[in-house]
């Protein structure tokens, strides 16, 4: 029987308790982490790890999670995808490959609204994530 773990700063912690509260599975745990070494202690125990282009993504590959399942989000390109490690993308279809129009890693912030951002990333569903596992 497999867990799922939920991973994130602190200003994560109320998604957290709501998903673990509207699952009602004891399989589904939001353990606290307050640094990125103890995020790498539990990661060093999984064996998928799920996640857009976030730092615990590059984390996840450094402690060589395997079966990394990355929702593209715009600030997504090639140069960033997990290292050494395997991996799956699951194709935004708003995004199109467009990924460099709302970031270029310039030190400029990403382009576009929370709501445009939002409504974007809401455009991959659950059922298509949950077929790519």
């Amino acid at each position: 029987e497999l867990a799922i773990l939920l991973f994130g700063g602190p200003e994560e912690q109320e998604e957290h308790e709501q998903i673990v509260a509207e699952t009602k599975s004891r399989r589904v745990l939001a353990p606290p982490t307050r640094n990125l070494r103890q995020a790498a202690a539990l990661l060093a125990h999984c064996h998928a790890f799920l996640s857009v282009d976030t730092a615990l993504m590059h984390l996840a590959a450094a402690m060589k999670v395997p079966n990394q399942i990355v929702i593209e989000a715009p600030t997504l390109n090639p140069t960033n995808l997990p290292w050494q490690t395997d991996h799956q993308v699951i194709r935004n279809p708003a995004l199109n490959g467009r990924n460099l129009d709302y970031y270029r890693y310039d030190g400029k912030p990403i382009k576009g609204t929370e709501e445009q951002l939002r409504g974007m990333m809401a455009s991959v569903t659950v059922d298509e994530v949950y077929r790519s596992v």
